[in-house]
């Protein structure tokens, strides 16, 4: 059916025997969220039952940890589906199991899937498009795919994770200078050949891994990033044999993500670099480095709006304020607030208005403070990609003021503490599922990222 609808390369995979559950994005708790708050939940279970138990004291420890990124989520599993139906009809059959199916699929003029099984049943297909052969071809896309994804793992792993700065969603990292050369010297598969769609599209796997830490998209599409991949690596141009370095483009855009080329030379000499990763050392790029940031906002992003916890139904026995829910903000950041003010809040982003109004309220001092931080935590347009929490007044068409900065910590906070000293609101905020990890080597010669990165954040 995809391949009659014109899919082609990984949409021809077919069903994956673990997935996201699909049109779940931004659910928490179902899409790659919601391990704390499940830990929180099966604790209390288990102090009820035993205190000292160790799944327990597993759950203390998983709520102990400074956690800044979500994780955790729901998966649907297909255990069967590499059973044919005709198998799974006979073991019911011979176990006494009785099943259900859809009536519906025997009416051929209801869908195209219909279509499709019905023409797979008369036999009239040529050889090439019937089953065996579709689940083939299935079979070898998904496994390449799985190849070259492991070969673009080990490839991350290599680069140099610069600064991931989760207070406005930044990745700084040096990527390799020659591609095919890294590749080559990291002995990923027994002959490397100068294969320019092969190495497009490993080139085009890398930087999604790395764009997906960052853009606000729920999936980037490979198609969007085959232009970004050229302009990264000209090695990918088969037009072109040599690159003068300086003409080549140093900042624009793809992925929901803005990449910017800055001048960093390589500070450490090969001499002190574990000698697991000699040889390929020196095939990063010992010049530059890659920014890559929130694209900035051609339209404001839908904001989210909490009500006073007074209005909210208490979730707690002695009728204290609730928390809101897990809300994700801008597709990277998931936040819920306890509301004690009387007015609704808003979570959006930084305005130019709020810098105007934050003049206005606080102390030259505290400004000048303020805005030199500002300048070193989120530079240039970065800052207008901040979330940023403010207090609705009675015109709902204004964007409200400003209280705080969650994600810029202590510095970010302006105007939350009422006369009584209490704060006005809380908040949590964590980051999106970032699915980056150290890895070991295949020959166990130790752990890829032999240089940790430096992850920013305001629990920093």
């Amino acid at each position: 059916m995809r391949l009659a609808s014109g899919h082609k390369g990984l949409g021809l995979q077919g069903m994956r025997s673990c997935a996201d559950i699909p049109e779940c994005w931004g659910m928490h708790g179902v899409h790659r969220s919601g391990t704390r708050d499940l830990a929180a939940l099966r604790l209390c279970k288990e102090e009820k039952k035993d205190p000292s138990s160790p799944k327990a004291q597993h759950f203390r420890r998983v709520l102990a940890r400074n956690d800044i990124f979500e994780n955790g989520g729901v998966k649907i599993l297909r255990p069967l589906l590499d059973f044919s139906k005709e198998r799974l009809i006979q073991t019911c059959r011979a176990r006494g199991l009785s099943w259900e199916e859809d009536k519906t699929n025997k009416d051929i003029w209801r869908t195209t899937r219909n279509n499709v099984r019905e023409l797979l049943r008369s036999g009239k297909l040529p050889q090439a498009l019937r089953k065996t052969s579709m689940l083939q071809l299935a079979k070898r896309t998904s496994e390449n795919f799985q190849k070259t994804n492991a070969t673009v793992g080990r490839i991350v792993s290599y680069c140099e994770m610069v600064l991931l700065d989760i207070r406005y969603g930044g990745l700084i990292v040096r990527l390799p200078s020659r591609l095919l050369r890294l590749c080559r010297g990291l002995r990923l598969e027994e002959a490397w050949t100068v294969d320019l769609r092969k190495l497009r599209f490993t080139a085009t796997l890398l930087l999604r891994n790395l764009v997906q830490i960052v853009t606000p998209q729920e999936e980037v599409s490979l198609q969007s990033l085959k232009q970004a991949a050229v302009s990264i690596f000209p090695e990918l141009n088969d037009r072109l044999s040599a690159v003068d370095r300086r003409l080549q483009p140093t900042t624009f855009t793809a992925g929901g993500v803005q990449f910017q080329r800055l001048h960093s030379p390589l500070p450490a000499p090969q001499s002190e670099l574990d000698p697991a990763v000699s040889g390929t050392w020196q095939d990063l790029d010992p010049v530059y480095v890659w920014k890559l940031t929130r694209q900035p906002f051609s339209k404001a992003p839908l904001s989210l709006t909490v009500q006073p916890s007074a209005n909210m139904e208490p979730r707690t026995a002695d009728n204290s304020p609730s928390w809101s829910s897990w809300q994700l903000w801008d597709g990277r950041y998931w936040i819920r607030l306890l509301n004690r003010t009387c007015r609704p809040l808003i979570v959006r982003c930084f305005q130019l208005a709020d810098l105007q109004y934050l003049r206005t309220i606080l102390t030259p001092q505290r400004y000048k403070e303020f805005h030199k931080f500002l300048l070193l935590a989120a530079p240039d347009k970065v800052r207008w990609t901040l979330l940023a929490l403010a207090e609705l007044g009675d015109d709902p068409l204004t964007v409200g003021r400003v209280l705080a900065l969650p994600t810029l910590g202590q510095a970010g906070t302006f105007d939350i503490v009422d006369r009584n000293g209490t704060n006005k609101v809380e908040w949590q905020v964590r980051y999106k599922y970032v699915g980056l990890r150290h890895q070991k080597s295949d020959d166990d010669l130790g752990k890829f990222n032999k240089y940790p990165f430096l992850i920013t954040s305001w629990k920093s």
